[in-house]
């Protein structure tokens, strides 16, 4: 059997032209049919060549650059309704492409192994753009959309087909305690210091003073999360969990405050297994106590804030803990304390104070929210606390020890996006979001951060989701820059998911375990019966359960459609409310299915108009009742004439009264006074 939608490239002389190909023979699944004739509907101008075999030309003229098009901006929409039919399962992985594009080369490269240099190879597209954004009016499932996007970013071997929201909405979190999908909310007070990085105030444990330190923002710890990737002693170093549980655990610097270039420093602790301090090089401290150094720093023998770090080298850190070794944020080596303090007036270069170490790892660039639930502070050692620190990367599994080249995708979300300054927030990193500006492309891009002076490039595994709600602010109002470096994928109003032929389908599988008898059920089916306007015995009951227990099957949905609805059809509500919205504004301004997914009964209606629909009406016309009027009709609204409310004894000039008495005043009725039939005339 052949299924595919493939780019097909041809010569003609020297023009190269290329068409886009839907293959399905022999295909009997009728959701993945309906999936292809949707496809040929939403891209049109396809031309039948068999029964089972559809094409449209691209290009003529550049086939290469027409490709390149349709993989930017076209594939992303079939992938899209892909997965809104639950079809995810058609996605090759990269391991069936790679092998695919074994058998191509096989063909490309003759067994003499010398390639023909005039077949030039397409890049590899990505499944999903590196930077993109949803858009749409308020309760199109935007921020909901997210989750199951970056899941399948994040994780492609999860396979979403068939998974309940709990399970997706759990393997997200799952994703998201482990740093690899992070979530955030721009607004007006969002800056550059707060997304990036800037300086903060900070409170040093057993220090008066204040400290400030330059502290990454959540963009900048995800661009560090998505660069690092495991060496092999990094893969195989793991603790036994009893070991983990009797460990401490310490943040140690180089420290030499006369020594600013530790690279030497570093090379001599790894040769010779050794940690070293510069402080205060002359004075042995093998036989001072913890109270004796304290007293030296009192009566300035000591530089001030030196005790509480020799104390903490000295007498704090113990034989058999370990010791992390960091620089500028990251963790590049990892060690058991050996020894004791030792002093060694010949030590390397001004370091006198040393401990022995077992070097466990080294070499290394480990950012420290790999290993820690926060960046790590100034101060130049101390002892982390357990319960910030990832147990995962310390105690391993076999298999978690296994080295891999597979490297994993990283997902930023940001709601909202339209909501703050764009401009402000990026800032220069505006430009090394774009594709080709990435670390690794061709034309990558690094500059260097003004706070931290690192160098700083944004990695291709790094993706960026935003979601924008057009009612705050359309599309063409938005930051050009902005516009130019992500894709814009529309979230529209889905009223035929409010039909009441699948609201009863998602009824019945929501209540799926329950007794049909049992006196929640009834009432919870009693409720929604009144509003889809259903007899109390539902017609055919039995018989349609035994064509849908098989398992959830939305063509299923069909098996409702000779039901007698005579109540409330959310579908059609929300149809023409939306249709009378997008002709007094525009389509931006109208109203999401979310609002009214939940919606069960004629109560849930009637929460969902008060909290929901009307107060989003208002702020859409500004007050005009009259405009509310136009498109919910006069039974949700009261009409009062201002005649007689004003003061009897006063006329006014030219009889001023007289001109307002013929004024009618509106006012929004409380939805819960409204019958299921106010709800219908909307409609009917």
């Amino acid at each position: 059997m052949t299924r595919s939608v493939g780019l097909v490239f041809y010569y003609t002389g020297d023009v190269i032209g290329c068409y886009v190909e839907i293959v399905f023979n022999e295909e009997k699944d009728e959701n993945i049919l309906h999936f292809y004739h949707e496809a040929m509907q939403q891209l049109e101008g396809f031309e039948k060549q068999h029964e089972t075999k559809f094409k449209k030309a691209l290009s003529s003229i550049n086939g290469f650059e027409a490709a390149r098009d349709f993989l930017n901006n076209v594939k992303p929409q079939l992938d899209h309704l892909l997965i809104n039919l639950n079809l995810g399962q058609l996605f090759i992985t990269r391991d069936q492409f790679l092998e695919k594009l074994d058998n191509v080369n096989a063909y490309r490269i003759p067994p003499n192994g010398q390639a023909n240099q005039n077949i030039q190879m397409m890049p590899l597209q990505r499944t999903y753009p590196l930077n993109q954004i949803l858009y749409g009016p308020p309760g199109t499932g935007k921020t909901y959309y997210t989750v199951k996007k970056a899941v399948l970013i994040a994780n492609p071997a999860f396979k979403v087909d068939g998974k309940s929201r709990h399970e997706i909405k759990a393997e997200y979190d799952r994703l998201k305690a482990e740093g690899q999908i992070e979530f955030i909310t721009f607004h007006q007070s969002m800056t550059y210091e707060d997304f990036i990085e800037g300086i903060k105030p900070i409170k040093v444990e057993g220090e008066t003073f204040l400290n400030y330190q330059v502290q990454s923002g959540i963009f900048k710890l995800m661009v560090k999360r998505a660069s690092y990737s495991e060496n092999r002693s990094t893969v195989r170093f793991s603790l036994e969990q009893s070991q983990f549980d009797q460990a401490s655990f310490y943040k140690i610097n180089l420290m030499n405050p006369n020594q600013p270039d530790k690279e030497e420093a570093y090379k001599y602790c790894i040769d010779n297994n050794c940690i070293m301090t510069g402080w205060v090089d002359s004075v042995n401290f093998a036989e001072r106590t913890e109270t004796d150094i304290n007293k030296m720093m009192k009566d300035g023998l000591l530089p001030d804030g030196s005790a509480s770090i020799l104390n903490a080298f000295i007498h704090y850190l113990k034989t058999g803990d370990y010791m992390l070794l960091a620089r500028a944020g990251k963790v590049v080596a990892i060690g058991k304390v050996s020894s004791t303090y030792y002093f060694d007036p010949n030590g390397f270069k001004g370091y006198n104070h040393y401990r022995g170490v077992e070097w466990l790892v080294s070499n290394a660039s480990i950012p420290a929210l790999e290993i820690y639930d926060r960046e790590f502070g100034p101060k130049s050692i101390y002892r982390l606390d357990k319960e910030e620190i990832k147990k995962d990367f310390f105690v391993k599994s076999a298999v978690d020890i296994q080295p891999t080249e597979i490297r994993k995708n990283y997902v930023l979300i940001i709601d909202e996006i339209n909501r703050g300054n764009v401009s402000a927030i990026f800032g220069e990193l505006i430009t090394l979001i774009e594709e080709d500006k990435r670390k690794g492309a061709p034309e990558a891009l690094e500059v260097m951060l003004p706070y931290s002076k690192d160098k700083f490039s944004v990695p291709s595994n790094l993706y960026l989701i935003g979601t924008m709600n057009t009612a705050d602010r359309s599309v063409e109002a938005l930051d050009t820059a902005l516009r130019r470096r992500f894709v814009f994928e529309e979230m529209s109003p889905i009223p035929n998911l409010l039909s009441p032929q699948r609201m009863m389908y998602n009824f019945w599988w929501a209540y799926e375990l329950e007794q049909w008898n049992d006196d929640r059920f009834y009432k919870v089916q009693a409720e929604l019966f009144e509003l889809l306007g259903l007899p109390t015995e539902f017609p055919n009951e039995d018989i349609i359960w035994n064509q849908m227990k098989d398992g959830p099957d939305i063509n299923h949905i069909a098996l409702f459609d000779d039901a007698p609805f005579t109540g409330v059809d959310l579908e059609k509500l929300l149809t023409t409310i939306n249709k009378r919205l997008q002709v007094l504004l525009t389509k931006d301004h109208t109203i999401g299915h979310a609002w009214l997914m939940n919606v069960a009964s004629l109560s849930d209606l009637r929460l969902a108009f008060k909290n929901r629909i009307l107060p989003l009406l208002q702020e859409y016309f500004y007050n005009n009742y009259e405009k509310i009027g136009l498109v919910l009709g006069s039974a949700f609204l009261e009409e009062k004439s201002a005649k007689g409310i004003f003061a009897k004894d006063f006329k006014g000039t030219n009889d001023l009264q007289s001109d307002y008495d013929d004024k009618v005043m509106y006012s929004l009725k409380d939805p819960f006074t409204l019958t299921r039939e106010d709800f219908i005339k909307i409609y009917a």
